[in-house]
Formats: C-alpha cells, structure tokens, sequence
C-alpha cells in the first residue's frame, strides 16, 4: 500500500472504505475531481450516498471489478469511463485491501480534463 505523503500527493483521487462502505480515509483530490465540498466527505459516513451526490451511478460499486495487487491504472483503457456531470470523465478502478477494507480509484484519462469529453 503507499504511504499516506504518495496517496496526498497523487494526481488520481482515493477513497478508502470498510466493508460496511463507510469511509474511514481519502486524499485532497477525491472531493474535488468529484466536484464535491471537502466537508462533504467525512469520516465513517456511508459512500454510496456521496457518490450519487457527484452523479455516479448507484451500482458503481457493484458493476466494478476488483483489481488484483499491483495493477496499474492510470493509461488502462479497460477500465469503466464515467461521466461525472459538469465535471468531466474519470476512469474507475477498485482494490481489495490486507484487512477486507476496499479502494475506490478515480483517475480523469490522459488528455481529458475537467469537461472533456
């Protein structure tokens, strides 16, 4: 797992959450690249909510499939291409954790940004 510094600092958007889909830990691009308020994200609420504020599908969890360790995102063009309305595209990716806890991966594809298509 990376270390907290290399998760703060990433260009693609992280949410870390527990079996239950309560969120426990996030870095700074999450709400953003979700056109959400900062204090909108909080500790131990439940994500699906949150995501369906920023327009995602209700089932995105459900549809994604979990990543083996060590996949790489950032170029895969087999990952799911959302649409977050007013906010551009990102690709999705999800990770299985040590501790059953899971990853939610956000990245906007190379050369599309905020409003591209």
């Amino acid at each position: 797992m990376k270390s907290a510094s290399t998760i703060a600092d990433s260009s693609e958007a992280f949410v870390f959450f527990d079996s239950d889909g309560r969120i426990q830990l996030w870095n700074n691009r999450f709400p953003l690249l979700l056109g959400l308020a900062e204090s909108d994200v909080k500790r131990d609420d439940a994500l699906a909510p949150l995501l369906l504020k920023a327009g995602m599908p209700a089932d995105l969890l459900e549809r994604l499939d979990i990543d083996p360790p060590g996949t790489t995102m950032r170029h895969d063009r087999s990952r799911p291409l959302l649409e977050l309305p007013g906010h551009g595209w990102v690709r999705a990716s999800l990770r299985l954790l040590p501790h059953g806890e899971r990853a939610l991966i956000l990245a906007r594809p190379a050369g599309a940004g905020a409003g591209a298509a």
